[in-house]
């Protein structure tokens, strides 16, 4: 019997440059040099937006509202939608 390849459940963290037909608009790099995929950054907030801060991001009270969560890393932006999960860049 073939042993099975197991992929990752969630790659959050990846030094391959971003595809170039990616529609992904946040940054591509953090200072580091690490780049945060928008497609996994995406489910992590839909699924567990309290895990955010557990890969650096911060909450941002002061913008954020009743509709939308801001959460802060390293100068990046991003607001998680309160009813549909959705993740939006802020600039």
């Amino acid at each position: 019997m073939a042993a099975l390849s197991r992929q990752p459940f969630l790659r959050l963290w990846s030094i391959s440059p971003p595809d170039a037909s990616s529609s992904c608009a946040l940054p591509t790099a953090d200072t580091d040099g690490t780049e945060l995929p928008h497609e996994d950054l995406a489910r992590l907030a839909a699924l567990s937006p309290h895990l955010l801060s557990d890969v650096g991001f911060r909450r941002d009270p002061c913008r954020s509202t009743t509709f939308h969560t801001v959460w802060e890393r390293q100068g990046r932006r991003i607001a998680v939608c309160a009813t549909t999960g959705e993740v939006s860049p802020l600039s």
